[in-house]
């Protein structure tokens, strides 16, 4: 019968389980039901909407949430046409199509479709801004500034797709005619700079002008490689190598280096370098401790059993009868004392074992120069290293105490000297750079008209970090294209999508 019965109970609380989870969810549902009622109520339409969508999400059939939804979003961009006029009337003109942009991005997130009074609304508003867009870009036009006008457009992308095809054909083709006559002056004034300048024009040209552009020598100023004369006091020869290397790093790691160019940059490295070591027998005293056991007696609290006498009531039965009265017993009760036992403990005493070893002192001076010439001059770096190093090696063995063997003598003369040419390495490939950098910056930090000096405007930009030098670029691309770099970025990739 029990056997019968155990699938009926499994079933039940099965059931019951489901149940309370359902009573959980309605429970919490309901909540969000009743505060987003609220919200659409007390007209706080954003935080209303966001808990439609939530109960959505649960149930996408939902009709209340679906009603709920569309009443929000209506609201809300209702609010927002609002917004926008006002802003408009209030000459506020950046303002007002910075929100019409914004609402045309809600919109389509949405996917929300206007009444036929919204959609009159937000058209009649849309042909105003449109008119103050196509205007600005006009005036634009007008001065010769094409990436300009584009900059202005391309500040207000979801404004621009929503306008006709028809209503923006005519603006198109001015942009396209006026960028396609600027880029015959930047072909002449960029692609033929340089590499940079050649990269730029066809970044900002690429849809309007295709023509064949010269090919440009990137490494008429670098250098491929290093040759280095070495002649170093106290450097073994076979060691010539590692300044070699350390020479090339430097160079490979440069601004002047490419693998195809066709000039080595000669170096000239002279200098000396000298490593002195002094040995000699020493005392050394190695300290350590041990655990030294004594005896102390601690009190300790103990107890034990005493007996003691008392008298008890019993009945004793037989045939006759029963028999009660009290009688003598003896008990036993538990008596504390206090006795010392005798307790090991261990106190730590300091040892020390007395050895010999050797003190090895290192001193060693490296003091080189390092001469090389450039496009930018000739240039001498200076290079000055100092060892100084004491260590002791010994052969002793006590792993009791912690005493270990210690072989290790220091810094051998061959990592010293890898060191120096190191160092060398990381000198000149600072020299290096700021060499390069005013080789490329001094040529048009003094120039007044840099209209010709393109790509090393573009050079500079790489290493500028003064603020002279980030003005000459700013002005550069005014100059040259009538807008910032930023915007000029912004034309570009706007430009693809007119």
């Amino acid at each position: 019968m029990c056997e019968s019965i155990r699938p009926f109970i499994a079933l039940k609380n099965l059931k019951s389980c489901i149940l309370l989870l359902f009573l959980v969810f309605s429970v919490g549902c309901s909540t969000t039901r009743k505060r987003a009622r609220e919200l659409t109520l007390n007209r706080n339409w954003t935080d209303a909407h966001g808990l439609w969508l939530e109960i959505l999400s649960d149930d996408p059939k939902d009709t209340e949430a679906i009603s709920g939804k569309h009443k929000t979003e209506e609201e809300i961009i209702s609010e927002k046409l609002v917004s926008i006029k006002n802003s408009r009337e209030s000459k506020d003109m950046e303002e007002a199509l910075n929100r019409m942009d914004a609402l045309l991005a809600l919109e389509a997130e949405w996917e929300y479709k206007l009444d036929f009074y919204s959609a009159n609304y937000q058209g009649n508003e849309m042909r105003i801004l449109w008119r103050e867009i196509e205007s600005r870009a006009k005036f634009q036009l007008a001065k010769k500034r094409p990436l300009k006008a584009i900059s202005y457009i391309s500040k207000y992308p979801n404004v621009y797709s929503a306008v006709p095809e028809n209503v923006k054909k005519s603006i198109k083709a001015s942009l396209n005619s006026q960028l396609n006559q600027k880029c015959l002056e930047y072909n002449t004034q960029l692609a033929m700079e340089g590499p940079r300048s050649k990269a730029l024009f066809e970044k900002i040209c690429s849809k309007t002008v295709s023509r064949n552009i010269a090919s440009i020598e990137e490494e008429e100023d670098k250098y491929s490689n290093a040759k280095c004369s070495i002649k170093i006091d106290g450097l073994p020869k076979n060691m010539n190598d590692v300044f070699r290397e350390a020479v090339a790093a430097s160079l490979r790691e440069s601004p002047w280096y490419s693998s195809s160019a066709k000039n080595p940059l000669i170096i000239n490295l002279n200098g000396h370098i000298s490593l002195n070591v002094d040995r000699q027998s020493t005392i050394q005293n190695h300290e350590y401790t041990v655990k030294i056991p004594y005896t102390v007696y601690v009190p300790t609290l103990k107890y034990r059993s005493e007996p003691y006498s008392d008298s008890e009531y019993k009945c004793v039965y037989g045939y006759g009868g029963s028999y009660c009265g009290y009688v003598n017993v003896t008990k036993y009760r538990q008596v504390s004392y206090w006795d010392t036992e005798p307790v090991t403990r261990y106190r730590d005493e300091s040892r020390v074992y007395r050895y010999v070893a050797q003190e090895i002192k290192q001193s060693g001076v490296g003091v080189l120069k390092i001469h090389f010439s450039d496009q930018n001059g000739s240039h001498i770096v200076a290079v000055s290293e100092e060892l100084n190093e004491t260590n002791y090696v010994h052969n002793e063995s006590m792993p009791n105490i912690g005493l270990r063997p210690q072989t290790h003598e220091g810094t051998s003369a061959v990592d010293w000297v890898k060191n120096v040419a190191g160092s060398v390495s990381v000198k000149l490939s600072e020299a290096l750079k700021v060499s390069w950098k005013k080789y490329v910056c001094g040529k048009i930090s003094e120039k007044k008209d840099l209209s010709k000096y393109s790509e090393n405007v573009l050079r500079c930009k790489e290493f500028a970090d003064l603020d002279s030098e980030k003005e000459i670029i700013k002005t550069w691309y005014q100059s040259t294209f009538g807008v910032s770099e930023d915007e000029l970025e912004q034309s570009v990739e706007f430009e693809k999508k007119l």
